[in-house]
Order: C-alpha cells, then structure tokens, then sequence
C-alpha cells in the first residue's frame, strides 16, 4: 500500500481564503503533502487555476467544493455535475448525496460539532442522515490541536455510533487551510 498525505480541506481566494491556488499548491508542497483538496465555499472557481497538467506537477489536486448551508458543511469532491446545495433540507439530505453518489462523487460531513460564529453559519451538522453507506467519511479532526476540542472528541463520538450500526465510513483529519499559520501549534 502506497501512502499518498493530502490535506482534504482547502480554502482559496474564490472564497474566505488568503491563498491563491498557485500559494495553496506551493504551501501544501512545503508542508511535503502529496496533494490537496479544492474545496471552497460553495464555489468551483478555482477549479480553472487548479490543474494537474503538468508531469512535473508536484501537488496533486483534487477538485471539490464545501457545501456551506444553514444546516451544516459537506465536503463534495470529484462530483463532475453541479448538484445543488441550496434547496438541501435537514430531512433531504440524503436524496442528495445519492444524487453526488451516482455521479461518481465522494462526500464527507466537515466538522460536525464546530460551533462557529456568525463568520461559520451552519458549521453544526443538523442533517439528518439515514443512509450512512453513501457517506465516504467524517472529518473527525479539525484545526489545531485537534486531540484536545470538544468538538473534536463529539465527532470522534459520532463516527464511533457510525461504525457500531454496521456501517463503513472513514475518519479524516481536516485543517480547514485558509490562510498561513503558526508553525508551532500542533496540526495533525
């Protein structure tokens, strides 16, 4: 098995980020990650600047957007269809995903018990899954000094009743990247 580090959770200037995808793609690489995760809030723009063309390609990107809703975030990635976030209820969410999941696309709940700011609207996660099996993974991990939140430990808590109930659904570590950071705080 081959391990490939990526960050899965990006933000750029097409969104609330400070990067361009040029300085996402050059700090991941200083950071001797493999590949990143293109996912900005509720917008593909970057995805123009993102590419892979290049065989001396360093960085690796995968394209993807961060549902940003009232009820929650969801990271969407490599879904080559626009699947509208908009009109998702917390009752209708997984109609939605199916329609992500049938187009090849990969779903993950972003920090499901961040409690936000009136700059974070929705981070809580106030969906209502039934359908577990189409969800690819949960960010159990998020920002700085992950071990330690309380959010943190809830979302650990959740994808722990995920797995007990049968189903397979990864844990993943997300920086929530929009902006250079202090070096000496841990990130996972």
């Amino acid at each position: 098995m081959n391990w490939f580090s990526t960050e899965l959770h990006c933000h750029t200037v097409h969104s609330d980020g400070s990067f361009t995808v040029d300085e996402l793609k050059n700090e991941a690489q200083q950071h001797e990650l493999d590949g990143i995760a293109l996912t900005d809030h509720n917008t593909v723009s970057g995805w123009a600047e993102a590419t892979n063309e290049k065989e001396s390609e360093a960085i690796s990107v995968l394209k993807g957007i961060e549902w940003t809703t009232f009820y929650g975030h969801m990271l969407v990635m490599d879904c080559p269809v626009f699947v509208d976030w908009r009109d998702a209820l917390p009752d209708s969410i997984d109609e939605k995903i199916s329609q992500i999941r049938s187009h090849g696309g990969l779903v993950g709940i972003a920090h499901p018990y961040e409690l936000g700011s009136p700059m974070c609207t929705g981070c809580y996660w106030d969906y209502h899954i039934t359908e577990w099996e189409n969800v690819n993974f949960i960010e159990v991990w998020s920002e700085a000094f992950p071990n330690i939140s309380l959010s943190n430990q809830r979302a650990v808590e959740l994808w722990n009743s995920v797995l007990d109930k049968g189903y397979h659904v990864g844990a993943t570590y997300g920086r929530d990247w929009h902006r250079k950071s202090d070096e000496s705080v841990p990130y996972a």
